[in-house]
């Protein structure tokens, strides 16, 4: 990591929070402030991050022995831990974590795993480390230490430029939300109406409508429930409430033929349908990095018969979806799983599977997708480590996947959701969040669940679409869904995601002429019908996109004021 980015890193977290709990943060001052536990921890000069000197931690006898601090938390508190680490000696692959010890007057004492960082080699150099947290409100803590561990005992390691804070919560969280919707999500239109001189202005009146976000509202769907016209009050309602879906079905798993002689044809015949209903489309996945998830033909593979049987599925999977999709999630949850990197012996090999995707299909964009991400933060860090490598490595990686699955019955919390978005956004890639959900026995808890966490997503200037993990409880559990029964009835949380997308975050304007020909609207991004109405009768229609720009658009209006059919998008419920 440079030292410019390293400031651009450290500045952005910094401003989130209030000052450093830590003593001798840097080391700058010897050990003072900090512990060891049956190994040796001593400054050091020549292995520095920044400043003058580092701890290097040796003679560890186990796992679970590194540099720690004793801090002072209060129960219900929100706090961010950084720090850099470096291996000293190479003994493998190293899995490098950072805890919180709760030590209560009675009953055992609670561990709250800050961060992960799974497979650290030497030959990383120093390695951001770290995470942020919520102090269970449960019991009134006695004493609390913040520690670092993982590597095994053979492995010394040096420490650098430590900082923890409290994360302060925003109260004004829903105004400021809004404010960056004001000013992330519309852009200025400039329209001019140019009418022949057979019409009267006193007659013309105009409509301009948000016909479809530019920003991403989608879903994972069912794509049995795609082919031919069964359910097709399903497809009305996709077409209705989103612009973008998920389909699952192109998993390796999923294969209908064989590994020599693949079938995907249903998946194939879904994408297609959903391009007629004007749905941009995610496929998921290429390759899934958990054993489990991947075909037994799969998993008995290793070496060149495993890399082999990669290149040909690329080769296939991309002729058949070539022009089809918008996204490919070509390596998934590939921070907690490494079968593919296991199984060919090479730790890399992440990488040949971007370049050989993106140079079969270089249209669509390339993801990540992985999980504790945002809705849990323990992989926050390691996730921003491994997007750095893979974009510095220019080998097509085009977008973050964050997949967003909240804990059961448990409410988003803003602050610690909105503080991760930040640290992965320094990346500098479109974020997406590919799979959400969230939970709730109370549906109008459930809908303000869904409302806050979408609020915040659709605020984040570094987040491009949000795309639910299904919305219907034919196929999810009905604690999560926006909609239940065979009618497919919105519930609350439906109706409240119906009423951000369609109503609060959409333009809508109807104007008499006889005010002005020329007028400027201020609108959220994406495409736009202009109906002229003559006599109040449809005489012409004009479309655009707007995007992140201010627009000028330029209508003519001309003719005998003949009546035209315009399209008119039916409310499914």
């Amino acid at each position: 990591m440079s030292r410019a980015f390293f400031t651009l890193l450290m500045a952005s977290i910094v401003a989130m929070v209030a000052p450093d709990m830590l003593i001798n943060p840097d080391f700058e001052n010897g050990i003072n402030g900090w512990h060891s536990d049956g190994f040796t921890m001593s400054t050091d000069n020549t292995h520095v991050k920044h400043g003058v000197a580092s701890v290097k931690c040796s003679g560890r006898t186990k796992k679970d022995q590194g540099p720690s601090q004793f801090v002072t938390l209060k129960p219900g508190g929100r706090y961010t831990f950084n720090g850099f680490i470096k291996l000293a000696n190479d003994h493998g692959y190293q899995d490098v974590h950072v805890t919180v010890e709760l030590r209560h007057s009675s009953g055992p004492n609670e561990y709250i795993r800050v961060s992960n960082h799974e497979h650290m080699s030497a030959a990383d150099d120093w390695v951001h480390v770290g995470g942020n947290f919520i102090v269970p409100n449960n019991h009134a803590i006695s004493q609390a230490r913040v520690y670092v561990e993982g590597p095994l005992p053979s492995v010394d390691f040096y420490f650098d430029n430590a900082a923890m804070s409290e994360l302060v919560v925003d109260p004004n969280w829903k105004t400021d939300a809004n404010s960056r919707i004001e000013a992330n999500r519309k852009s200025n239109i400039h329209l001019n109406f140019h009418v022949a001189s057979n019409f009267n202005v006193n007659d013309l009146k105009v409509k301009i409508d948000l016909t479809k976000h530019l920003f991403g509202f989608g879903t994972l769907i069912r794509s049995d429930y795609m082919i031919g016209s069964s359910h097709q009050h399903y497809k009305d309602v996709l077409s209705y409430m989103f612009n973008w879906a998920v389909v699952q079905d192109y998993k390796w798993k999923f294969n209908n033929g064989t590994l020599t002689h693949p079938d995907y044809t249903r998946a194939v015949a879904a994408t297609e349908e959903l391009h007629r209903l004007g749905l941009n489309v995610r496929g998921h996945c290429m390759f899934w990095a958990n054993p489990e998830k991947e075909p037994p033909s799969v998993r008995a593979l290793s070496g060149q018969d495993l890399k082999h049987a990669v290149d040909e599925r690329i080769r296939f999977m991309t002729s058949i979806t070539k022009g089809k999709l918008s996204h490919w999630d070509v390596y998934n949850e590939d921070l907690h799983f490494h079968m593919y990197e296991e199984h060919t012996g090479d730790y890399g090999y992440i990488q040949h599977m971007f370049r050989t995707v993106h140079a079969a299909d270089p249209t669509p964009l390339l993801f990540l997708n992985d999980y504790n991400i945002v809705a849990q933060g323990s992989y926050t860090l390691a996730y921003l480590s491994q997007i750095q490598k893979l974009k510095a490595a220019n080998v097509g990686l085009g977008g973050v996947g964050i997949q967003s699955h909240y804990k059961d019955f448990t409410e988003p919390d803003l602050t610690l959701v909105k503080h991760r978005l930040d640290v992965l956004n320094i990346a500098g890639l479109p974020l997406w969040i590919t799979e959400l959900d969230l939970s709730s026995h109370d549906e109008n808890a459930k809908a303000d669940g869904y409302e806050n966490v979408i609020r915040l997503y659709f605020s984040h200037p570094g987040v491009h679409g949000v795309l639910l993990w299904g919305f219907w409880d034919d196929y999810m559990n009905a604690s999560r869904a926006l909609a239940n029964g065979n009618s497919i009835t919105l519930n609350k949380a439906g109706q409240r995601f119906v009423q951000l997308t369609k109503h609060e975050w959409s333009t809508h304007v109807n104007r008499s002429l006889s005010t002005g020909t020329s007028f400027s609207v201020r609108g959220f991004q994406g495409d736009y019908d202009v109906v002229v109405l003559y006599h109040d009768k449809p005489i012409k229609r004009q479309t655009f996109t707007l995007g992140k720009g201010d627009l000028t658009v330029d209508v003519n209006i001309s003719g005998t004021g003949q009546q035209i059919t315009v399209p008119v998008q039916r409310y499914p419920f």
